[in-house]
């Protein structure tokens, strides 16, 4: 059963206690551009709009948070503002290895300002770009008019912006690939540059191009890196409109891992007071038409489908992935939540090229934003951001029961990534065996308890399981032995890793005391694995360079070969794989393996 007109037009909106969200996608020449629009509570709109050009490659979803908290600002203080996906990325339909992609990106933003012009009866553009994306914007303006630029720490010259992807590429284990090396092409932490793109880049450089913007220029500098006053000038020979700089700091902070990220809140309000300068004091409604936007759209050959979702009561944000609408509720649905801290598309776009491939052998995937995370932040809360949620085993349920609802769903397989792994694996644990959850797909999980929004550090989680993979193999290692024993070897870092394997020594010994004393301890992987393997399948998908074998071996090797043996966990090893699955050969190999699992369990009746 699909939801009625009057029910999907209720679901799009974003209840966020500061402005509203409507997500659309607009339904471009080629393939339909995600967009969210950002419009004050009351619907009274400037006629001047702010469009936010992302950047690409690893920055994306590092930025994201803060480009979210940029757009509810503006749009608080009263101005319209949309934030898109360029073609091939994030939540839009294509992919990086198409032609033209720089061309692409540009005409994204030229359509998304038609949208504004158009729909909104927007008079004047603003046009924000960050890293690569304010170069785009940068290009645009070369070509068309807006009213106002902001550059966000630019790459001035795309040529430069290619070495830097080269670089980031040799630093990555998996840069020497034969695989890559056929295909041609720069694999950049999860971000594809062809040799065609990367030659049209290196034609780019924003200092010696003119600027057709009728009013103000801003760029904004980073901290880390020495003065732009070189650009400034240069920009400023080659338009009409005032330029102006501002150092923005801790750029490092606004670009950490996602879970770590640092919202630059004096910059977001030095940026609102930019674009009020002489803007248009003149107002509008916003057309009542604007809340009946695409909510579900098609590839172009028409092999998967998209809807916008918003779950009522808990108005979680998700987007269903399907291939046949009328024979869609047949199967076991995919529910896929938050890897991290990283939005539903998932890190390196994961998230959402699986959910299409998935759809390819007929099942259906929902890809989600717990609470708190993503696109699912409802104002300023404490916990915004956290991977570990205290509220995360709740709307699984609640997006299952929505599910069942809304489309008829009666079978459900839920998977995640990293802190995904462990929000999926307590679902199975304590949510009810009426919802007929039918398998748990593990992927690259780092631990399987931990407080809910409690701190956390993945990143020393990752660096002791990964040390005590290292050490265990250097025991066997001459060569490592006669390092050590030469004096070569700084043993700072063994004396630290001793000592937390010594403390965490003690806090299982503390455990099997207060067990055997009688005190209940809800830690037990082993008792929790055979529990769960008595109800629904028990997936593990792991990366080779990945801890997560480890970590199940610690703590429960001889149940998990026992459970192995007997079929009740399957455990698949994705060979020279990092933990995000970085390489484009390595997402290939996971995505291959995922869903071959999914065809012979769900689709191939045995």
């Amino acid at each position: 059963m699909m939801p009625g007109n009057k029910a999907i037009e209720s679901q799009i909106k974003s209840k966020n206690s500061r402005c509203i969200r409507l997500p659309f996608w607009l339904n471009a020449e080629t393939d339909p551009i995600f967009c969210w629009l950002h419009l004050p509570k009351n619907k009274i709109i400037s006629k001047t709009a702010l469009v936010v050009c992302p950047p690409l490659g690893y920055e994306y979803s590092h930025a994201h948070r803060t480009i979210r908290h940029l757009c509810d600002s503006i749009a608080e203080k009263g101005k319209a503002c949309i934030r898109f996906d360029y073609h091939g990325t994030g939540d839009s339909f294509s992919d990086l290895f198409d032609s033209e992609r720089v061309n692409t990106f540009v005409d994204n933003i030229d359509k998304v300002i038609q949208f504004l012009r158009t729909k909104l009866n927007i008079e004047e553009i603003a046009l924000l770009g960050i890293r690569l994306g304010a170069t785009l914007a940068a290009v645009y303006s070369n070509k068309k008019y807006v009213d106002q630029l902001i550059l966000w720490a630019p790459c001035e010259k795309g040529k430069s912006y290619v070495r830097e992807m080269k670089a980031l590429e040799k630093l990555a284990s998996h840069s020497s690939t034969s695989y890559k090396a056929k295909l041609n092409f720069i694999d950049s932490g999860g971000f594809i540059v062809t040799n065609h793109t990367a030659k049209t880049l290196n034609e780019i450089d924003i200092t010696k191009q003119q600027y057709l913007v009728h009013k103000n220029i801003l760029i904004i500098e980073r901290d880390d890196l020495p003065s732009h006053t070189d650009l400034v000038n240069k920009i400023s020979s080659n338009t009409t409109a005032h330029v102006e700089s501002v150092l923005m700091e801790n750029y490092l902070g606004m670009m950490a891992e996602p879970q770590s990220t640092i919202i630059p809140q004096q910059l977001i309000a030095f940026i609102d007071q930019f674009l009020s300068k002489n803007n248009v004091n003149e107002t509008l409604n916003a057309p009542s038409s604007i809340e009946t936007l695409l909510t579900s759209t098609s590839s172009n050959n028409h092999e998967y489908t998209e809807k916008i979702c918003f779950i009522p009561e808990k108005n979680i944000f998700g987007l269903l992935c399907y291939s046949d609408q009328k024979t869609m509720n047949r199967k076991p649905l995919v529910l896929i939540v938050n890897s991290g801290s990283v939005h539903h598309v998932g890190p390196n776009r994961i998230y959402t090229e699986l959910s299409r491939e998935i759809s390819s052998i007929g099942l259906t995937s929902f890809r989600i934003d717990l609470s708190n995370l993503g696109d699912n932040v409802e104002g300023t809360p404490f916990n915004e951001n956290h991977p570990y949620p205290s509220n995360a085993i709740r709307d699984i349920e609640k997006a299952i029961e929505y599910l069942e609802k809304s489309f008829g769903f009666n079978e459900f397989i839920i998977m995640g990534l990293c802190s995904g792994a462990h929000n999926t694996f307590h679902a199975g644990l304590k949510l009810p065996q009426s919802l007929n959850i039918k398998e748990l797909i593990l992927i690259n999980p780092l631990t399987f308890y931990r407080e809910p929004d409690g701190v956390f550090d993945l990143e020393e989680e990752f660096k002791y399981e990964k040390e005590k993979q290292q050490y265990r193999q250097s025991i066997f290692n001459f060569n490592k032995w006669k390092k050590f024993l030469s004096g070569n070897v700084d043993i700072t870092n063994i004396i630290s890793f001793l000592l937390t394997k010594i403390n965490r020594g003690f806090a299982k010994i503390k455990k099997l005391i207060t067990t055997s004393i009688g005190i209940s301890n809800n830690t037990d992987l082993a008792n929790d694995l055979v529990q769960i393997s008595r109800d629904m399948a028990l997936t593990f998908v792991i990366a080779s360079k990945d801890p997560g074998e480890e970590i199940l071996r610690s703590n429960a090797k001889s149940i998990t070969k026992k459970l192995i043996k007997m079929g009740n966990i399957k455990l698949y090893r994705v060979e020279n794989a990092d933990h995000t699955f970085s390489s484009f050969n390595c997402r290939t190999r996971f995505k291959q393996i995922l869903v071959k699992h999914l065809k012979s369990e769900y689709v191939e009746q045995k």
